[in-house]
């Protein structure tokens, strides 16, 4: 298994622990939690990035003290910067920083 491999399981097993514990702060990511079903949390992750809607969950989680929540968090941190381009991080970074 490649260290890609290995960054991509572990991602999605991050995201799949964001979806199981957001109801601790009364969260509940729907359309979050069906892609990472159908597809994977990586997969969801490109498809929430490069989509025109906005996150509505972002200010509510941070508001909270809770970007473990925040799937831009994750896109965000250097961690997983081989899983995504410049660009996807940068609306990550961008989201985290400006959503209201």
């Amino acid at each position: 298994m490649t260290d890609k491999e290995r960054l991509h399981i572990e991602f999605d097993k991050d995201i799949r622990h964001l979806l199981d514990t957001e109801h601790e702060i009364a969260c509940c990511s729907t359309r979050l939690r069906r892609m990472v079903e159908e597809h994977d949390g990586e997969w969801a992750a490109h498809r929430l990035l490069e989509s025109e809607l906005k996150p509505g969950n972002i200010k509510y989680c941070r508001d909270r003290n809770r970007r473990d929540l925040i799937v831009e968090s994750y896109v965000a941190d250097p961690k997983y910067r081989e899983l995504f381009t410049q660009e996807e991080r940068d609306i990550a970074k961008f989201r985290l920083e400006h959503e209201d």
